[in-house]
């Protein structure tokens, strides 16, 4: 089964309303991005998850917030309620564990043997 739409809105199912119009472009950016070798079985579940993921990140962009997607919590108190969150720049080298998407693309990799998304993405 090659990753498609079908399989991204399946596994996305808040957006399973979307055209196919609009999905693809992120399934060909995400094929792009996971090794044709590395996860065997488990690329095309690979490759809809990082297309999730990078679709959900743009949402997150375009509309300024939202979608469940923020920056690390930095700080906190118990009184006053002071909340401080990590600028987007702060955490792009982690933005695969802002959403839940990303969080099961990386869960693919460890259970794949690998602990870093640096090693799919390493030429060799």
């Amino acid at each position: 089964m090659a990753a498609d739409a079908a399989l991204f809105r399946r596994l996305g199912a808040e957006y399973a309303s979307l055209a196919d119009a609009i999905v693809n472009p992120f399934l060909t950016d995400a094929e792009i991005r996971v090794s044709a070798t590395f996860f065997a079985a488990t690329r095309d579940y690979a490759v809809a998850y990082l297309a999730l993921h990078l679709y959900t990140m743009a949402q997150s962009s375009s509309s300024g917030g939202g979608g469940g997607v923020g920056g690390a919590v930095v700080a906190r108190r118990a009184r006053n309620w002071e909340i401080r969150y990590a600028s987007s720049a702060a955490t792009a080298n982690n933005d695969l564990e802002e959403t839940s998407y990303g969080r099961q693309y990386l869960a693919l990799i460890k259970e794949s043997g690998y602990g870093s998304p640096r090693t799919v993405f390493q030429s060799t």
